[in-house]
């Protein structure tokens, strides 16, 4: 599917693929990395690391326990959103995560893509609850997310070492059935 950013530019949002250029997809990944953002991740990773992780995205892909979508702007991933089941017990709850590359934040691409996964979320898994977690202090995300619905319903206080300052992780879950 296309998608038309503030801007007018033009991005296709589609599933990740076996496909993907590994070397693309980890250009994204390190330009977050190199910017510090709010990302798990905090060191750069290698085409070879990024090959095992796209063949085990695919894998889970396959066996039904995850969604990824992928965002491109003129060829280049600049955004990326999976939706992961949680294991055995857990299985009826769904985690969200999101990333965006700098130059596409602010045009309306992270509410797109969430609004697209939790659609397809709902119709393929049925989840019980739909959470995802923001650490302190990345305002523009905590916003995002409270526009969407979610809804704050934990805190881990100086859980996030983000590059030696100590931060919370902010546990929200999607509150408003909104119809997407």
């Amino acid at each position: 599917m296309e998608f038309v950013l503030k801007d007018g530019r033009i991005v296709e949002i589609r599933p990740l693929q076996p496909t993907d250029d590994v070397f693309d997809l980890c250009r994204f990944i390190n330009e977050l990395i190199e910017e510090k953002s709010y990302i798990a991740m905090n060191e750069k990773i290698t085409p070879e690391s990024e090959a095992k992780w796209l063949e085990n995205q695919i894998d889970k892909m396959r066996h039904d326990e995850l969604i990824d979508f992928r965002a491109f702007l003129d060829g280049r991933c600049v955004g990326g959103a999976e939706a992961r089941r949680g294991k055995w017990k857990e299985r009826d709850n769904v985690e969200l995560g999101i990333a965006l590359s700098k130059e596409v934040r602010g045009q309306g691409l992270g509410r797109k893509l969430l609004m697209e996964l939790i659609k397809e979320v709902k119709k393929k898994w049925k989840p019980k609850h739909i959470y995802l977690s923001v650490t302190e202090g990345n305002e523009p995300a905590k916003k995002l997310y409270e526009g969407l619905g979610f809804k704050e319903f934990a805190r881990f206080p100086e859980w996030v070492n983000h590059y030696g300052v100590y931060k919370d992780r902010i546990w929200m879950e999607f509150a408003i059935q909104k119809n997407f």
